[in-house]
């Protein structure tokens, strides 16, 4: 069956036609109304604030986190606006000039200029409708001059740079005279009008600041979700490249201002600073001051700091002792000082001592973690304190057997007198098989068995309770 013969695609393309086949419209060359990419770069970030708003639930915690989000979003977006936008500076004039070469007939036209930091663009359009032999003509243009990035040779040939190119094509196209009569003011590169190389290079390092502002504003938003301080520090660097950049086009554009004269002397076209090359300088300076306020502020208050950023105060490095019972803080500060240097057993470097008898120290168990937003990231160790017998002796010995001591202790309040040591006596009984213990002596004093904790002494004062196991 052929094509004629089907009832859809003769539905489809014979319906209202005389031929089959699609219908073919004329083209229709319009002006620029707006700027793609640019318009492009506004509504994708609009889009993801949008979007982020509508996924995030409204609560009061919530609030400052979706603020500073949005506020992230915001820079991002001037940052890529004045990268790519075209009111780094602007004029505009309304005037009778001439409309193209050949006809006497003059125009009531209104001109826009605009730079960027890549292109000058230029606008005409008519106040009025044209007559005479102009007529039937629509008048309204945008046309664009690239100068993206080599200066190029002087002249026109293929080995110009990329302006003085196009600006011999749009010769060639018949681009009206008012649009080739302020192009051709930055084709000039000799006897002190260079307007051209002027706009050429304030543009380059502008657009190299810019895209600097990039990266710093990114790596912003990341570390002001770990430390505060140093998403301040690239908050203010990213302050500091739009700042640059806004500096650098003032002054190196031009030495003096661009005047284009179509009807002198009053109308004139000059040229003054657009809407991009405020929001550089603006919210340059405004970065560099929210930066240097919030590194004061976590400097002097992190908490408050954290609180405001809606961030988890608790992003350091922290620790948590855990001890078991018959330790001593003293025992843990020690510890706790010493985790991260490697450590010998004291036994090692001092006197022998005597046996340890009784049940063996306890052991001090650190939990850590490092930086970072996780509070499951626990890291658990076990350290070995130092040993009570590894302290210096105290003064005043302890007898485990109280009524052999001649120690005399004085009330509370008076001083104590100095301690007195019976003289040594060494007695033989009878021992056993089960009470025989060898243990060596030390001088003339016979060893004694370790006091044991929390054991009552006679006549002996009290010692207060040790602490309770602190926490860090």
């Amino acid at each position: 069956m052929s094509d004629d013969d089907n009832p859809h695609y003769a539905s489809i393309f014979t319906f209202a036609r005389h031929v089959p086949f699609p219908t073919m419209y004329p083209e229709q060359k319009t002006a620029v109304t707006y700027d793609v990419l640019e318009t492009g770069w506004i509504v994708a970030f609009c889009s993801l604030a949008v979007s982020l708003s509508l996924i995030v639930p409204v609560q009061p915690k919530r609030m400052l986190v979706i603020l500073r989000v949005l506020l992230s979003l915001l820079l991002g977006g001037v940052i890529m606006a004045c990268n790519f936008g075209h009111g780094w500076e602007v004029g505009e004039l309304s005037t009778p000039t001439p409309y193209k070469p050949g006809s006497p007939t003059e125009i009531h036209a209104h001109i826009g200029v605009k730079f960027g930091l890549r292109a000058l663009n230029i606008t005409l359009r008519t106040e009025s409708p044209p007559t005479h032999d102009l007529a039937n003509e629509t008048i309204n243009y945008n046309e664009q001059f690239s100068w993206t990035w080599p200066q190029g040779r002087a002249g026109f040939g293929p080995f110009a740079g990329r302006f003085n190119r196009e600006f011999r094509m749009h010769q060639q196209r018949g681009t009206p005279l008012p649009i080739l009569w302020i192009a051709e003011y930055l084709t000039f590169d000799g006897e002190g009008i260079r307007f051209g190389r002027h706009y050429r290079i304030a543009g380059w390092y502008a657009h190299i600041c810019i895209w600097a502002a990039l990266p710093a504003w990114i790596l912003t938003m990341i570390l002001s979700n770990m430390v505060v301080r140093y998403g301040a520090t690239m908050l203010s660097l990213t302050g500091a490249c739009l700042t640059t950049a806004a500096i650098l086009w003032a002054s190196v554009r031009n030495s003096f201002e661009l005047a284009v004269p179509f009807d002198p002397p009053h109308k004139i076209l000059t040229t003054k600073f657009g809407v991009h090359w405020y929001l550089a300088l603006i919210v340059g300076i405004v970065s560099m001051l929210t930066g240097l306020l919030l590194f004061i502020l976590d400097y002097n208050n992190h908490d408050l700091a954290c609180e405001l950023l809606g961030i988890n105060p608790i992003a350091y490095v922290e620790e948590e002792y855990e001890e078991d019972e018959g330790l001593t803080n003293a025992a843990a500060d020690e510890a706790s000082t010493d985790r991260d240097i490697e450590m010998s057993p004291i036994a090692a470097h001092s006197k022998p001592q005597p046996p340890h008898i009784g049940p063996a120290a306890p052991l001090l168990q650190v939990r850590y973690r490092s930086r970072g937003t996780s509070k499951r990231n626990w890291k658990t160790q076990q350290i070995q304190p130092i040993s009570p017998l590894a302290l210096p002796p105290s003064p005043a010995p302890l007898y485990a057997d109280a009524q052999s001591s001649t120690l005399q202790f004085s009330p509370p309040g008076s001083a104590p007198p100095p301690p007195t040591f019976p003289p040594v006596r060494v007695t033989h009984q009878p021992a056993t098989p089960e009470s025989v213990v060898e243990e060596p002596t030390y001088g003339n004093v016979l060893p004694q068995a370790p006091p044991q904790r929390n054991a009552p002494y006679i006549n002996a004062p009290q010692q207060p309770a040790p602490p309770l196991p602190h926490r860090r």
